[in-house]
């Protein structure tokens, strides 16, 4: 295949799954928060079996760390909103991402926070029963707040990407920054294009973002940029030792620990100038565990399986609903578990993490299939029937074709974790 049928029929599905991945991350994550804080090193939880320590203070957390996913998640924004631009040059794929991004994020964010509502109304007393069980307030605090229907619809039409009211679903926490860091590189992209001296721009642009959340996503252009134009060749970095070596850098520095005070292994990584050193490192890790990615053919064709594609196409969905699958089915099953049928913690806990995780998938494939899918629709046709004002390309056109072939996995790869 040559290089122009590479730019013009990109294959991203491992793109899609290393976003699945990350999302099951933050699953994970916001599990052992919930129902086993110990493993996370929180101070105060129970049922410790001494053990946790070997998780949460070495690299093996990478597994758990789901600040390390979202900022794989924005990394990934940055690479997949712009990619197409890097690729043709055309500036409409630009102008079309900003304007239907709003509307390819609401409706899901909409539906979630009304089932939040739901949850607050029915299962408040079985999460406070939780709170006394782990020692640990994550899901007393996140269903807390009283049943304001019209302050949730505010919420999400207005809050959860503006202004950062995000009370009634935390994890909406990332809209407003994935909303954000969208428009970033749209118009960093519209501005900068090809300019022979862009790298300039990339460098200022990362040094100011230097303690933000926006630094994942230029790193994500940048990657954009260097892998789908003409010298993308110059940038190989080979299959070998040097390929692990930027995977293995990768996972080490998405391992740095946010929760706990640092041990000494990570001691050394901490520079005065960095006002959140986490948010530093998790950045460049992310970019690195992307750049080897997108150097590795056998990675790639291991992260294109089926069951790891489904998990990326329902990724989104998955970070929007599990913590309310946490809140519901997880907290009563767990707490029957216990309290009824007698069982011991982690007998209870090893029983209740498989089963809610499957009923986690279900509920994201029914978001993905009758919500999620839609919303992509709905902005598609709102930005060709309100600002195209009918000047759709002549469907004849190789490189039309060829973009619009990528452009719902496109969709589907940038709406991920936010």
């Amino acid at each position: 295949m040559s290089f122009d049928d590479q730019v013009m029929a990109p294959k991203i599905g491992y793109l899609d799954s290393l976003r699945g991945i990350a999302a099951f991350v933050v699953v994970l994550y916001h599990f052992a928060f919930s129902f086993y804080p110990a493993i996370l090193g929180i101070g105060g939880s129970n049922y410790v079996l001494g053990f946790e320590s070997l998780i949460y203070a070495t690299p093996i957390n990478v597994l758990l760390n789901g600040r390390f996913a979202v900022f794989v998640f924005f990394v990934l924004s940055g690479y997949v909103l712009t990619y197409r631009f890097f690729a043709t040059g055309d500036q409409s794929i630009l102008r079309s991402g900003a304007v239907r991004r709003y509307f390819r994020l609401l409706p899901p964010v909409l539906v979630s926070l009304l089932c939040t509502f739901i949850v607050i109304v029915a299962f408040s007393g079985y999460i406070n029963a939780m709170f006394g069980m782990t020692g640990n307030d994550h899901l007393k605090s996140y269903f807390e707040q009283p049943p304001d229907l019209l302050n949730i619809l505010r919420q999400a039409f207005w809050g959860s990407f503006f202004d950062g009211s995000v009370a009634y679903n935390q994890v909406l926490w990332t809209m407003g920054v994935e909303f954000i860091g969208s428009m970033l590189v749209f118009g960093m992209a519209a501005l900068i294009g090809k300019t022979p001296n862009r790298w300039v721009f990339y460098l200022v642009a990362g040094l100011f973002l230097l303690n933000t959340y926006y630094l994942p996503f230029v790193l994500g252009m940048l990657l954009a940029d260097i892998y789908n134009g003409e010298r993308r060749g110059d940038f190989a970095i080979g299959t070998g030792p040097i390929l692990l070596f930027v995977l293995g850098a990768g996972l080490f520095l998405g391992s740095f620990n946010d929760i706990r005070s640092y041990d000494e292994i990570f001691n050394y990584l901490v520079i005065g100038q960095l006002v959140n050193p986490d948010m530093f490192f998790h950045s460049v890790g992310a970019f690195l565990l992307l750049m080897a990615l997108l150097n590795s053919p056998r990675l790639q064709a291991l992260m294109s399986c089926k069951p790891l594609v489904f998990l990326g196409k329902i990724s989104f969905s998955m970070y929007l609903m599990h913590e309310i699958v946490f809140g519901t089915f997880a907290t009563v099953l767990f707490l029957v578990l216990l309290n009824i049928i007698h069982l011991s913690y982690f007998t209870a806990l090893a029983i209740a993490l498989p089963m809610s995780l499957i009923v986690v998938l279900g509920v994201s494939w029914l978001i993905y299939k009758y919500i999620d899918s839609n919303g992509i629709e709905l902005s598609k046709t709102i930005y060709e029937t309100y600002f195209t004002a009918g000047q759709r390309p002549e469907p004849s056109s190789p490189e039309v074709n060829a973009v619009d072939r990528s452009s719902s996995l496109s969709e589907r790869s940038s709406s991920g974790i936010r």
